[in-house]
Order: C-alpha cells, then structure tokens, then sequence
C-alpha cells in the first residue's frame, strides 16, 4: 500500500478538487499538492546542479574574433532557441548578425513583431536584416540565396549558424532554415556550418545537468557520425541564464500564458549544442 502512496493521493486530490468531500478529499489533494512540491524541488536541484557541472565545449573551439551570420525564421527564434549562443558570443565579443527570413506574420502583427525585434538588437548590439519573406511559406531559392550572400560579404561575416534538420519543433520554416544555410555555405565556398541540434521532447525540459543530457539526447552522439563533427555545447551560466529570459520579455507580442512556462522550463534556455555540419563543397 505505501507504494501506492503517490498514485493514490493523485486520484484522491482530483476528488478533493472536484468538491473537497470531506477531510478525505482535502487530506488527498494535500498529497498531491506535496507530490507536485518534490517533482518541483528536485527539478530545481537538477537546474541549479546544470550551472556547476559540465563543461562548455564551444568556447575553445572557435575564434573568439569570428563573426557569426545566425540565420532564423521568426522575429523571436534567437530569443526562444540560441539564447545560449548569443549569450556566449557576447562575452567572447564576437560579432553576430541575425537574418530574419520570414515577416513573422503568422504569429502576429508583422509591425509590432519587426518593432520588437529591432529594440532587442538595438539594445544588444546585434545587426539585424528582416528579408519579409512569407511566413509558413519559406522556400530555398537562388534569388533568396542571393540576398544572403551578400550580406555574408557585407557584414563580413565568418560562419553561418541556424536549425538543423529537426527545425526544433519541426515546424517547417525552421526546417527549411537548414537547407538555406547549406545552400548558402556551398555557394559561399564554406565547408562547415552550425546547425542547433533538436533535443527529444523530455530533453527538451530535462537535459539541464550533464550526465542526463546523454541519456536525455541520444541525438547528439549519432550526428558525430559521416560528414560532421563532435557536438559543441554551449552552457549558460547563471547570469547568461537571466539575461536569455529577459531576451524573451523583448518579444511582448508572444507572451501567452504558455510562453512563460517555456521561459522558466525549456532547456534551449539554457543549453545549446551546436553541430558543425558540412556543406556541399566537400562534395564538388
């Protein structure tokens, strides 16, 4: 019966909430209530355990000097999935410039959202180029190409990072991201370029602390394999934390209910492991 403990006291709390019969009914939603205290607790063990263990992998990989064009397909993907990125970018003083693809219509005012976009890099120091593409409806064209390659020269730019195949949460211009990207570092002549790697949807929340992110992301050992390298992780630490969910509060038009909880819980908050994917060139 104490095994039983957890499950029954979830079963008595429902019937406790659905009209608090009795001390019985009161007794189990307290229970379950305390249920949801120590999934709470130790989740925030595990989040605090994230900022003290593990290793970030990026910092000696790259040029602290490079220059990074970030490629996305929404005003509000840099804040919602490379927070990290742009995070670590900013305290190795590399220079980022992030191309919006899409007018980002589909989540809302294209105006308020471009406005909001544009303060956030204002204030961060980013160059931004929104492109106005229809959003949900982003296709890899040369003439869109095109565009891209000239503000790789322009800006400068060193290394092209976006989404990987997975788009994160698969949504189809976030997929498409990728393609762009390859495309572009083909014609640009460069051999690599990052790509986010898409957590599982448990690691999605749960792959804060090191030894589970293995377990959590079996994904980032099987993309090791043909034609790209060792996964780049990047580690926020506790201020990097802070300043990519404050990142989000730029982006007012998106803050349902929902989003807020994705703001406290979702690893890509704090983690981004970055795959180093090849291009067409070693192909040619």
């Amino acid at each position: 019966m104490d095994r039983c403990w957890a499950v029954g006291g979830v079963f008595r709390g429902f019937e406790g909430f659905r009209g608090f019969r009795g001390f019985e009914g009161f007794r189990g939603f307290r229970e379950f209530g305390g249920v949801v205290v120590w999934i709470v607790v130790i989740w925030a063990v595990v989040r605090v355990g994230s900022f003290i263990v593990g290793r970030d992998t990026f910092s000696g990989t790259h040029s602290k000097t490079e220059k990074y064009m970030m490629i996305i397909a929404h005003p509000d993907d840099e804040s919602m999935f490379f927070g990290p990125f742009l995070s670590c970018a900013a305290r190795r003083k590399s220079g980022v410039v992030v191309v919006v693809l899409t007018d980002g219509a589909g989540g809302g005012d294209r105006a308020t959202r471009q406005k909001e976009m544009e303060k956030l890099c204002r204030d961060e120091g980013i160059e931004l180029f929104s492109l106005g593409e229809r959003d949900g409806y982003l296709k890899t064209t040369q003439e869109l190409i095109d565009q891209l390659i000239v503000i790789f020269k322009l800006t400068q730019s060193g290394k092209v990072v976006t989404f990987d195949k997975k788009g994160v949460s698969r949504h189809t211009d976030h997929t498409e991201c990728f393609y762009i990207a390859k495309t572009l570092a083909t014609q640009l002549k460069q051999p690599t370029f990052l790509a986010l790697q898409t957590f599982s949807l448990f690691g999605k929340y749960f792959a804060y602390f090191p030894p589970l992110s293995q377990a959590l992301c079996p994904g980032q050992a099987r993309h090791c394999t043909r034609g790209s390298y060792a996964p780049l992780t990047i580690k926020n630490t506790l201020k990097d934390s802070l300043s990519c969910r404050k990142r989000m509060l730029y982006h007012k038009s998106q803050l349902l209910w929902f989003r807020y909880c994705y703001i406290l819980l979702s690893t890509y908050m704090d983690v981004n492991v970055l795959e180093e994917v090849r291009s067409d060139v070693w192909s040619d």
